[in-house]
C-alpha cells in the first residue's frame, strides 16, 4: 500500500485520456475558480476599481458623441456639390476693387428699393415699403437700421433691421428681416459686406444675439445665412392655417 504522501504526488488522469506508453503523463486541467464579486468589492473598499472602470465607460462615450456632432458640423459646413453650386463666395479681393460703399439709406432710394425687392414676383409691394421708409428712414430711430450698399454711385443691395426686446419672452437682440442684392454683383461679398455693418452698430447698442427668419424653400437665402455663421436659434416658429368653415 503506498503511503498518503506518495498517492498525493501520483499524477492524476482525466476519464479516458490514460497516457500512452513513452508518452509523458499530463496533469488532470482544472479550472479556474469563480470570482465572488461580493469578495471583490470587499478587497476594493474605496470604490477606486469601480470608479475607474465608470470613468472608462463615460470616456468612451463622450468620444464617440464628440466624433459624431464633429462629423455633423462638418458635413453642415461644407455643403454637396449640388448646394455649394449655389451657395454665396465672398471673394474679398474683388470687393475691394469694385469699390463698394455702404451708407444708410435716405429718401432718394426708394425707386430702387422697390426695383431691387425680388421676394415677390406677382405682387408689388411699394405700399409696403413706403411704411418700412416711414419708420426705418424718415423717423431717424436709432434701434432701426436701413442700409443700402453702392457700386460706382449705383445702389445695387440693401439690409434691414431693428433692435427688439422681450419679444416671447427674449432679451434684446438684433433682427435682420430683409436683405438682397442685384443678380448682376452676387458671389462677390457685398452681402457679407451689409451684414458685418449691421451687425456692427447692433453690438454698438448693446445686443449680442442676431436673428433672421429664411423659407425653408431659399436655398441662396439659407447657403448665404450658414456661410456667415448663422445656425438654428433656440426658438421655433409654429403657424396654423385659418380655414373657412
Amino acid at each position: 500500500m503506498l503511503s498518503p504522501d506518495l498517492r498525493s504526488n501520483r499524477p492524476r488522469y482525466r476519464i479516458g485520456h490514460a497516457p500512452f506508453i513513452g508518452q509523458e503523463s499530463r496533469p488532470e486541467r482544472r479550472s479556474r475558480p469563480v470570482t465572488d464579486p461580493f469578495a471583490e468589492a470587499a478587497d476594493d473598499p474605496g470604490g477606486r476599481r469601480a470608479l475607474k472602470t465608470t470613468l472608462a465607460f463615460f470616456l468612451h462615450w463622450w468620444y464617440l458623441i464628440t466624433a459624431l456632432t464633429y462629423q455633423e458640423n462638418v458635413s453642415e459646413r461644407f455643403l454637396p456639390k449640388a448646394a455649394a453650386a449655389a451657395a454665396i463666395a465672398f471673394p474679398e479681393g474683388d470687393v475691394t476693387d469694385m469699390d463698394i460703399s455702404i451708407r444708410d439709406a435716405v429718401a432718394d432710394d426708394f425707386e430702387i428699393v422697390v426695383a431691387l425687392d425680388d421676394g415677390s414676383k406677382k405682387d408689388d409691394k411699394p405700399g409696403y415699403w413706403r411704411g418700412i421708409f416711414e419708420h426705418y428712414v424718415y423717423e431717424n430711430n436709432p434701434d432701426r437700421i436701413f442700409l443700402v450698399a453702392e457700386k460706382a454711385g449705383t445702389v445695387v443691395g440693401f439690409i434691414v433691421g431693428e433692435v427688439r426686446a422681450w419679444e416671447f419672452g427674449s432679451p434684446p437682440c438684433g433682427w435682420v428681416f430683409a436683405v438682397t442684392v442685384t443678380p448682376e454683383v452676387r458671389e462677390l461679398g457685398i452681402g457679407m459686406r451689409m451684414f458685418d455693418e449691421i451687425g456692427r452698430r447692433l453690438k454698438k447698442m448693446g445686443v449680442t444675439t442676431l436673428r433672421t427668419m429664411v423659407d425653408l424653400d431659399n436655398k441662396r437665402a439659407l447657403s448665404f445665412f450658414r456661410g456667415i455663421g448663422m445656425r438654428s436659434g433656440r426658438y421655433i416658429e409654429l403657424e396654423k392655417h385659418l380655414l373657412n368653415d
